[in-house]
């Protein structure tokens, strides 16, 4: 039950604090979802060592050969996997490897429903929980993108021209449907004025360019 009390809480939190304004980058709900599972699996891969070793050996079917080394490999994988969800480049990678391990690992919850345990520990409860971890990882796995949600425009500045990255959520809304994304970029002028650089300027002393961008991150 601590995992999934983990996973509701962080990623309800984080999504919290980017409707507020107080992380910006937590603005939308997968990047939301991504730090709720990096927590979940950071805590459940933990146990792996430490505090719960044990038990998590004996929730190992009998049929598995070396159940210790077993488990002190799937604990490496998912603490890697919770520090890889953090970054948005090795995100996905590390969903898939999640998801398949959420798969793999499913008997051995089966094995540990058996018995005398607690409602929440029981085969049903296990089930749903080991489905919402799942759906979870594989709505990262399909929603995040890992490409740099950055463009670069063209400004000119000093009398020589510039790349200048533009954040995606600087960027203003698509008009029309369809097309690709426009945006009006501005420069301030310095040093003398140059004329017949086919930039037009205004009476404040600033050029401007309209620059074509492809579509944004969603």
């Amino acid at each position: 039950m601590e995992p999934l009390i983990t996973l509701v809480a962080v990623t309800g939190l984080l999504l919290l604090a980017g409707v507020l304004g107080a992380a910006r980058t937590v603005r939308r709900p997968v990047i939301a979802l991504r730090g709720g599972l990096a927590a979940m699996f950071a805590l459940t891969g933990s146990a792996h060592f430490v505090g719960m070793r044990e038990e998590v050996v004996a929730m190992v079917p009998p049929a598995l050969p070396c159940p210790g080394l077993l488990v002190t490999l799937s604990g490496i994988a998912e603490i890697g996997c919770a520090v890889a969800l953090l970054r948005r480049r090795t995100a996905r990678p590390a969903a898939a490897v999640l998801s398949v391990l959420l798969v793999v690992l499913f008997p051995a919850n089966v094995h540990a429903a058996g018995g005398d345990v607690p409602w929440w520990d029981r085969l049903g409860p296990r089930t749903a929980q080991q489905v919402l971890f799942l759906a979870a990882t594989v709505t990262v796995l399909v929603r995040h993108r890992a490409g740099p949600a950055r463009w670069t425009v063209r400004a000119a500045a000093g009398g020589g021209d510039r790349s200048v990255p533009v954040p995606a959520w600087s960027l203003p809304a698509r008009s029309g449907t369809g097309g690709p994304r426009t945006a009006r970029t501005g420069t301030v002028r310095t040093g003398t004025v140059r004329t017949g650089t086919g930039i037009g300027t205004d009476k404040s002393g600033t050029s401007g360019s309209r620059t074509e961008m492809p579509g944004t991150e969603r």
